[in-house]
Order: structure tokens, then sequence, then C-alpha cells
């Protein structure tokens, strides 16, 4: 006796001839939904992460100035406790040859400065007064020579000693910290201004 099914051959799940199960991937409309998906998260990130960049540019960037001012004390400890003479641009020089003024990078090298420690790198990357001048940080020219813990200011015909905490020693040349600046004082103390 031969029993069949009144509907036929048991079913394996797939139809032979016509349509069959949908293949595994992905239809070009949910492509373009994950696409999509994935610029728009990224156009939320960007900004983020654009500010995250430069806060980590600002603060090697005070890193640097902090090393500085570590190089200053130094400095000035085997310069009877004077600032010494350094010449912003050595390419204009303000002070006459026999003063002996140097450059940052020449002034502080004997105190582990780096001519890399004197690249701000928000400054490398726009104006880049590094390789204009050798450093992206400027000098105080006016405390050149001025005792370290209390240098004596000139105003007018007035002569005004000030705490050495008050007294911006070096900076960032412009402002490119989000129109900021990083700035070393004379006690070394570094502060984002």
């Amino acid at each position: 006796m031969d029993i069949t099914s009144p509907t036929g051959p048991p079913s394996s799940g797939i139809k032979i001839g016509g349509r069959g199960r949908r293949r595994g991937g992905f239809s070009f409309v949910e492509l373009l939904c994950v696409v999509a998906i994935v610029a728009l998260m990224g156009n939320l990130l960007f900004p983020a992460m654009q500010a995250a960049r430069s806060r980590a540019q600002s603060t090697v960037c005070a890193a640097n100035l902090h090393q500085l001012g570590v190089a200053l004390a130094l400095s000035s400890a085997d310069n009877n406790n004077h600032y010494p003479e350094v010449e912003n641009n050595p390419a204009q020089p303000i002070y006459p040859p026999s003063a002996g003024a140097q450059s940052l990078a020449l002034t502080f090298q004997p105190y582990g400065i780096t001519p890399k420690m004197l690249q701000c790198p928000a400054d490398v990357l726009g104006p880049n007064y590094a390789a204009q001048t050798g450093s992206s940080y400027q000098w105080r020219p006016f405390l050149d020579n001025e005792l370290v813990g209390a240098p004596d200011l000139y105003f007018g015909t007035a002569i005004i000693p000030v705490s050495s905490s008050r007294i911006c020693v070096a900076f960032d040349y412009t402002p490119v910290h989000r129109n900021r600046q990083n700035r070393l004082y004379g006690d070394g103390h570094v502060i984002f201004h």
C-alpha cells in the first residue's frame, strides 16, 4: 500500500522554480540608510573631536612653556638671579652683537630645552612662527637683565618693582588656542588666557 500525503512530498523549505527565500545581504535602500546614519554620526562627532584636538594642542603648549619656566629658573640661578638676554627673532636682532643675546633655543639649550619644546602644535599647523623665528613663543625683552625675584618696570620716570608672579615672561605669538594664548609667568606658572 502506497501512502502519500495529499499535498505531495515533504518540503525542504526552498521553493524550486519561482521566487525563493531571500538571500543574505543588504538591499540598496538599506545600504543607503546605513551610509546616511554613519555620515550623520560623523557630522555630530566632528566638532567634539576638533575641540578635543584643540585642547590637547593647548595642553602640549602649556607643558612646553612650563619646561621653559624650569629652564628659566636654572638659567637665572647661573646668571646671578637675573633674566637672560634673549633675541626673539635672530633674523631681526634688537640687541647689538656685543650684547651676546641669543635665541630662546640657544639661550636655554644648556638647561634641556630642545627646538621641539619651542614649537606649539597649534602654531606649527597655523601661522608657524616656529619656522620663521625658531620658536612659537615670544619673549618679553623688557625683562632682560632684570632681577628675577622683583624686576623693575619703568612707567615714565617712575621705577616700580613688581612680583615675578605678575610678569608674563613668554607667550604664544598669536592666540592660536581658540583665540586664546598660553602664558608663562616669571615664577614658572602657566595660564591659558
